[in-house]
Formats: C-alpha cells, structure tokens, sequence
C-alpha cells in the first residue's frame, strides 16, 4: 500500500474515475449535503457510541467472507457484513455506516469522505492537531485526508480512539492501526467528535426534560388549558422536531425508553407518548386525546394518574410499566393533533399579532410556551423576557424576539439541555423572520393563493375529527404561516360554516370572498 494513498486499492487494476468521485463525493448523488443536515447537536459534541464501531469493525474482519476494501463500494440500509449482505465497501461508506449504528444522526450523515469532511467542518467541530490521534484519553476523533493530499486524487476518512485508527483501507478493508502522525497521517485534518469526559446528549436530555417549568404554569392555569379549543393554525416540522427532540429525542429513542409510562421528576405526573403529562389532564380530555388510538381498558389504567404529581407519580408510573405501551404511531397521531394544536391556541390568546408570524417563528414560541408555560404575563422577574416577548408582538418589533428568548439562558446556568434548547428556539424564530421577507413578495402571494385549498381541506379534517366544535359559534383565525393570507371560520349552529379569505397584497376584484361549505 502506497502511504500516501491509503484509500487506493494495492493492485496494478486501473482507477475507475467514477468509483474516485463516487468515493470522494458520495453515491447516486447522496453525498450533496442533505436538506435536514442542520441537525441537533449539543455544543458541538456528537454523542457517538465508540463500542459499537468498534463491535461493526469486529463483525466485518470475522464475516465470511471477510469484508475488504473495494472504492466506490457502500453498504445499503440493512445489510450485514459477510454472504447474502455486503462483502466490500470503501473509507466514506464504511464510516456512514458507523454512524448510522453508533449515533441517532441515522441517513442525515452524508456520504463521501469530501462531503463528510464539509459536513464536520460546517457543525463546528473543534479542529486539533495530528499528533491529538496518539492520545489514549478515551475521545473519539476523525481524520480527512484531503483528495489534493492524494497522488491519485483519492480523498480517505478514518476514526481515531485510544491511539489507533478504525477505517476501511485499501488492500485489507475495516481494519484498525496505530496513529503515529506519519506519512498519510501528517496530511490530514483532525477534528474531536467526542471528548473523553462528557456527558452523554441523553444524559443532558434527561436534566432538561425533568425542569419543565410549564407545569408550574399549568398548576395555576388549569382551566386555561383544559378549555383551550383546538387551534388550526399549522407550525413547521423544524418546530415539529425541535419539541419531539426534546421531549424523547426522536422515534428510535422512544421505542427504546418511552413505549412505557415514566416519571420525569420533579413536578411532573405520570407520563405517556411523547411529554402527555396525565396528571395535568382530565379523565374527559384523556378519553377525547387517546380514545380509539390505543385500548380502552389501556385508558382506564392512565386514568389512575389523572391528577396524580411529584413523588406519587412516580411509583404510580412503574406500577403501570406493566400495563401501559404507547407504540409511537398513537404517541405521534397524539402529539400532533391534539398537543400542538392545544398549545398553538394557549400562544395564540396569550400574545397578540399571532397570524402575522411565520410557521417556524409560531412554532419557536409553542415550543418555548410547551417548556415554559404560556406565561407571557407573569410578572415574576423569573418571566421578563417573556413579557418582553408580549410587548414585542403588540408592537410588531418581532426581530427582538429571538433575544429576549436567548437572554432567557441566564435562568439555567448548570442546565445545558435548556440552553440549548433556547438556542435553537431563538435560531428558529430568525430562520422564520427570512422566510417573511422572501415570501412577501409577489411570488409568495401566488404561493399561498395556492395553499388556501390545502387550508381549507385541513379545517374540513379537524371539524370531522371534532364535530362538537361546531356549536359553540366561535371565529378561529389561522393564517398559512407567512403573513400573506387570514383566513376566518365562522361556525354556526347548523351544519354549515363559511370561510373568508383575505389575500393580503394580491390583485383581485375583491378582498374577501366568501365561499359556504356544507358539512356532513
């Protein structure tokens, strides 16, 4: 093997141009950046379990046959080393695999030791020195051999733990060596994954999740929340994932940990799905929330924790361990249909101006108010920023918002799980400012006139799910998510309702249009 070109094959076969791209840059195109790739990662740490890397490298040295090096070569979702799975495989695709079994990034790790190396560059991970990978401190590191470092053109990605490196090298295949900083080596870029000291993103989840300070807000507001109609008005999957990151990371962590009732701590009561807190709720709204999702003898047994919190709650939830398995569908259907909407419609009456926010902006303040509680009237001084956020919104001066959310980390100075959460929360509701000011323009008019049937189909849904809804006569405004178009129900007592819409800045013959719909 040529120490300069770890990553080439040892025979005289000739290069294949399309096997070195394929390498450097990814397959089928999967190397581009993906579209999710700003994932969540905590101070730039990425919590990788280096045991199964080191448990896949053993799987593929004793398969049969042994898996070995071949460029281009990847490994498709599911497969194991050895007959009837994958026999080679190249540095990128070896690593992606890694990855994908170590750390919950799964497919968000992009393929090609290039575009591999762009991805760690671009999520700040610390850069150290070459001779760092000789350190046996128990970190975990990575090493890029740039392609112009290459005499083929051949770019190389390797892990670094303990002194020694876990790759998959031309000529052997996944394979571990000592990291001496020379020859390829020294031509390397290294970064630190993981430190040798840290505490786990679970670990800091955890810490998070057993300081939510809404229940605080819940214990005096009861009411509020349990006769909150149910919003129509839409937030953003980012807004989505943030909150389901922070409540149970995401669908593979729940299946693991959270199928079962669980007792976050503190104040908390017994809790299902994904944060359904039941000692907060009614045994009415519990049956509405989860009737037909999951058994009715299997509600029956949750009820016991209607009303239920602090320490009681506690044995209550492994009492019924036993009884109670949420499945994540339910949990989703749940959380999505039912909790978000609730909370959009709390914000919503809490603070004004709502429906000239965006999705992502909106979805920032329900994440903020799902931890904190709708509590942008407490005059505690532990709220402040929270009532600066309600005077920011009656004035319209939303680009002030993500400040007083990012000021608010001075609350939880020991408390890394929540200030990152209020980093995200803040990075979010910016993210949502930008996409008002692209979707302003004429182009975004056209854009949302053409959500309004998709709107009004949601509406239609909603009422089907929830027909009492429609006696009470109430007027809900929910806005597309970029400003351009208000949209007011109007539900009468009979079996009809109408929609209004008004399209801000378009050139029509008229403002409104009113179109009734009748219902089933």
């Amino acid at each position: 093997m040529d120490d300069l070109d770890p990553a080439v094959p040892t025979d005289d076969t000739e290069i294949n141009v399309n096997d070195i791209a394929v390498a450097n840059f990814g397959e089928d195109g999967s190397g581009d950046l993906p579209d999710n790739s700003d994932v969540y990662l905590p101070d730039t740490i990425l919590d990788i379990d280096i045991g199964k890397i080191i448990s896949f490298l053993h799987a593929c040295e004793n398969s049969h046959p042994r898996v070995k090096y071949k460029l281009g070569a990847k490994i498709k979702p599911g497969q194991e080393p050895g007959a009837g799975g994958f026999t080679e495989v190249d540095c990128s695709g070896f690593v992606r695999e890694c990855v994908r079994r170590a750390t919950n990034l799964g497919s968000r790790f992009p393929d090609g030791s290039v575009v591999q190396h762009e991805w760690v560059r671009k999520h700040g991970f610390p850069i150290e020195n070459v001779s760092s990978g000789s350190h046996r401190d128990g970190a975990v590191r990575i090493a890029f051999l740039p392609p112009n470092k290459s005499k083929k053109r051949v770019g190389h990605v390797a892990f670094i733990h303990d002194g020694k490196t876990i790759e998959s090298h031309g000529g052997v295949g996944p394979d571990s060596r000592p990291w001496d900083g020379r020859g390829w080596q020294a031509n390397t870029n290294v970064y630190l994954l993981r430190p040798a000291h840290f505490e786990s993103e679970e670990s800091v989840l955890e810490i998070a999740r057993s300081h939510r300070e809404a229940l605080e807000w819940l214990d005096e507001n009861a009411a509020l929340l349990e006769n909150s109609p149910l919003s129509f008005r839409s937030i953003s999957e980012r807004a989505i994932a943030l909150i389901v990151y922070f409540e149970v990371t995401d669908r593979s962590t729940y299946e693991r940990k959270y199928e079962r009732p669980i007792w976050p701590g503190e104040k908390s009561g017994v809790t299902i799905g994904i944060g359904y807190d039941v000692g907060y709720t009614t045994i009415a709204q519990l049956r509405t929330d989860w009737k037909g999702l999951i058994p009715d003898q299997m509600i029956k047994e949750i009820e016991k924790g209607v009303g239920v919190k602090g320490k009681t709650a506690q044995a209550l939830a492994k009492e019924l361990g036993s009884k109670v398995s949420i499945p994540w569908s339910a949990a989703d259907t749940v959380f999505r249909k039912r909790d978000i909407p609730r909370w959009t419609s709390l914000v919503e009456s809490a603070l004004p101006n709502t429906k000239d926010l965006s999705a992502d902006s909106m979805g920032a303040l329900v994440s903020l108010a799902y931890n904190r509680g709708a509590s942008f009237s407490s005059p505690n001084d532990r709220y402040r920023e929270m009532r600066a956020i309600r005077s920011h919104m009656v004035t319209r001066q939303f680009s002030l918002i993500p400040g007083e959310i990012l000021s608010m980390k001075r609350l939880w100075p020991n408390n890394k799980g929540l200030r990152h959460r209020r980093d995200l929360e803040a990075k979010l509701f910016q993210d949502g400012l930008k996409d008002f000011e692209v979707t302003s323009s004429s182009r975004g008019t056209q854009k949302a006139m053409a959500d309004v049937g998709a709107l009004i189909r949601e509406v239609m849904h909603a009422l089907t799910e929830s027909p009492q809804q429609l006696k009470d006569g109430r007027k809900f405004f929910f806005p597309n998510g970029i400003g351009e178009i208000d949209v007011q129900l109007d539900i009468g007592g009979s079996s009809a309702f109408s929609v209004h819409v008004d399209v801000k800045g378009a050139e029509a013959p008229s403002n409104n249009t009113e179109k009734p719909i009748e219902t089933d």
